[in-house]
């Protein structure tokens, strides 16, 4: 089994050849097509870099220039090598499955759905970051799977030549700190989902209460129902207060709101209302 910090270091060395590729496609493609047409393809140049870096090492039975740096190879955990297939998932995980995820939560974001689903699309978000760091405070402690996309296919690696120095111990310590770092942010995320439900609810009851107090209102001067006068009713059954049923009905000889005739002898005061 290779070290920890071999495994990180060549993660970081490849990381560093796909951002100089990624960089150098970019500038070429910006020359080609312009700023703002490749503005709009930009995101993807990454995810497609990075498929072409592995496909060039990892599917073509090649180490990457990070596993050559540090002497690692994968492995199924028993010394032999991966199937074309594992690592084919592997790198389109690598590659796409960030990205989908990120454009999927994007896509459902924009579109006009009711606020509990956006609600929840952001907590998704959320849980995606916590189970990404979840997952780096289990490899800090186990030293196997450096990311979700190899976890899922079960690709390890192991040291070509001699064995490295031991700095497990090292390692624990800092995913004592990121576990740490992990309960806080958890603690926060709970917090924050418990607030955002006492809003919501505070919200409906406020709504609720505003409907009551609308439906006992005036519909011509938007007060208290009987503010004016008393509360009156039109032959048709609508509400309203006296004086404002009267100064309607004397200019336009109809039910304000229905617009059926009516005169000004047939308003009738309501009682205990």
């Amino acid at each position: 089994m290779s070290a920890i910090g071999e495994i990180l270091r060549a993660s970081q060395k490849d990381e560093s050849y796909i951002k100089k590729l990624r960089d150098s496609v970019s500038g070429l493609m910006v020359d080609l097509v312009g700023y703002q047409t490749w503005s709009w393809q930009e995101r993807w140049s990454e995810p497609l870099v990075r498929l072409v870096y592995y496909s060039a090492t990892t599917l073509s039975d090649y180490q990457t220039l990070g596993e050559e740096y540090t002497g690692i190879v994968q492995t199924r955990g028993n010394l032999a090598l991966p199937s074309w297939s594992r690592r084919f998932l592997a790198v389109l995980l690598k590659s796409f499955g960030a990205r989908i995820i990120e454009l999927c939560i994007e896509k459902g974001e924009n579109v006009d759905v009711p606020g509990n689903v956006k609600t929840r699309l952001s907590q998704l978000k959320s849980l995606i970051g916590l189970l990404d760091s979840l997952h780096t405070c289990i490899f800090y402690y186990q030293g196997l799977f450096h990311d979700l996309p190899r976890r899922l296919t079960g690709i390890r690696y192991a040291k070509v030549g001699p064995a490295s120095e031991d700095t497990r111990a090292g390692f624990r310590i800092l995913g004592h700190i990121a576990t740490l770092n992990l309960a806080l942010n958890l603690l926060m995320t709970v917090i924050k989902l418990v607030r955002n439900r006492k809003h919501d609810q505070q919200t409906d009851v406020s709504e609720g209460t505003r409907g009551v107090v609308n439906s006992e209102a005036c519909l011509l001067c938007l007060e208290s129902l009987g503010t004016k006068g008393g509360p009156a009713a039109t032959p048709c059954g609508h509400l309203g207060c006296w004086t404002c049923l009267l100064e309607s009905t004397a200019i336009t000889g109809a039910c304000p709101l229905c617009r059926a005739t009516c005169t000004l002898n047939r308003i009738i005061p309501l009682q205990n209302l």
